[in-house]
């Protein structure tokens, strides 16, 4: 008899014990969301959003997520595997004139094309048809990859290169033109002296706009400077309706423009 009771009392504790490790994990993987297509626009709508509003704590970034890779974050996103600090902080995303969170194309994503010697360490989300990701190299370089909507990457060309020397703390100097249609401009600031080369690059019905920053005299005692490796290295990337903005630095030698071309993207292959 005694040896029944305490069988019984260990297969209730077990039981016990695997009800309460099946509801947590519940809890931690809950879809209490929906991605809905609504005329080709993607949105989030929570349940409830106000139950991750109320708890948002100061130490968190706001209006980010980051993932290891992009299939972490599409399985995260899209079979509720969110938890809930990664929903706070998705509480916070710009919201639409409904209150809805813009969200990606979750069956139409793009991942980066990189060179031999460079990593991708993860995917970056703010909300909406947008995300990036960070780079690094062999020997010491970085860098990121945006994958953009087509008014983003419009925005970003004409403040970062369209308008870029009409900066009032610019000071043009003087500017030439080299061979293989490349755009020298010589300017400086308050920092120093510099000179940006500029370029396209064309590839198969892809458009590669180069833009090269150098430092020539800096007023850092921490930064270099080099007529001949670039400080920085910009690229404005249009392939047929995809657009995408590369950012790269930390050189240790001056790159080629073959090694340039091999960054780009390609749709995400699960």
């Amino acid at each position: 008899m005694k040896k029944k009771l305490f069988a019984f009392i260990l297969l209730f504790v077990v039981c016990v014990v695997s009800t309460s490790c099946s509801n947590e994990v519940g809890e931690e993987t809950v879809m209490d969301y929906s991605i809905i297509d609504h005329d080709g626009e993607h949105i989030i709508v929570f349940d409830d959003i106000s139950t991750y509003q109320k708890s948002q704590s100061s130490h968190m970034v706001v209006g980010e997520l980051s993932f290891p890779s992009m299939k972490d974050f599409k399985e995260s996103v899209t079979e509720g595997k969110l938890t809930k600090s990664q929903k706070e902080v998705m509480a916070r995303f710009i919201k639409d004139e409904n209150g809805n969170i813009p969200a990606c194309d979750f069956n139409n994503l793009y991942v980066p094309k990189v060179s031999n010697d460079c990593s991708v360490n993860g995917v970056s989300w703010e909300g909406g048809n947008e995300y990036d990701f960070s780079l690094s190299f062999d020997e010491g370089g970085n860098g990121f990859v945006q994958y953009l909507t087509e008014s983003r990457y419009n925005s970003i060309y004409e403040e970062r290169y369209g308008t870029f020397f009409e900066r009032k703390n610019i000071n043009v100097t003087a500017s030439e033109r080299l061979d293989g249609n490349k755009d020298v401009t010589y300017y400086s600031t308050s920092s120093g002296d510099f000179k940006r080369v500029r370029y396209t690059l064309n590839d198969n019905g892809r458009s590669l706009i180069v833009d090269r920053a150098y430092r020539l005299r800096i007023n850092h005692d921490l930064l270099e400077a080099s007529k001949d490796i670039p400080s920085s290295i910009e690229i404005y990337c249009v392939e047929g309706d995809v657009r995408y903005y590369i950012w790269l630095t930390d050189f240790v030698e001056d790159p080629t423009d073959d090694w340039l071309m091999q960054f780009g993207m390609e749709r995400f292959d699960e």
